[in-house]
């Protein structure tokens, strides 16, 4: 099941790492088995970030948490951020099948490669 996520931050997710994003998810909820960060674009409307759980538990509960929104803080840079998430369009929260829309977004583009 895959999670999008997005900054409720007016630079949207360009504070925050994909290591900063694993370390914090994994913490909070369970192993993070993927995670993928495209280059930001500084718009919180389309700046995104994709995460999965190895358990699908852990996901729920996840998403629960990242529907009210949730708050990633570190103290070696001092940087708070919101993030807020909910299952990825397309993914139904039914364990992924098929290919996924991928994002395109200037001028580079990715396809999500489901684990």
């Amino acid at each position: 099941k895959m999670i999008q996520i997005t900054g409720d931050h007016p630079q949207g997710l360009a504070l925050c790492t994909r290591i900063w994003l694993m370390q914090s998810l994994g913490e909070q909820f369970g192993k993070v088995s993927y995670c993928k960060k495209p280059p930001t674009t500084g718009d919180p409307n389309t700046d995104v970030a994709f995460v999965q759980f190895e358990n699908n538990a852990d996901a729920e509960k996840a998403v629960e948490a990242l529907r009210k929104g949730i708050t990633l803080s570190t103290t070696w840079q001092n940087v708070t951020i919101n993030i807020k998430g909910d299952w990825k369009p397309g993914s139904h929260g039914g364990g992924g099948g098929g290919k996924g829309g991928g994002y395109k977004g200037g001028s580079r583009s990715w396809q999500d490669d489901n684990p």
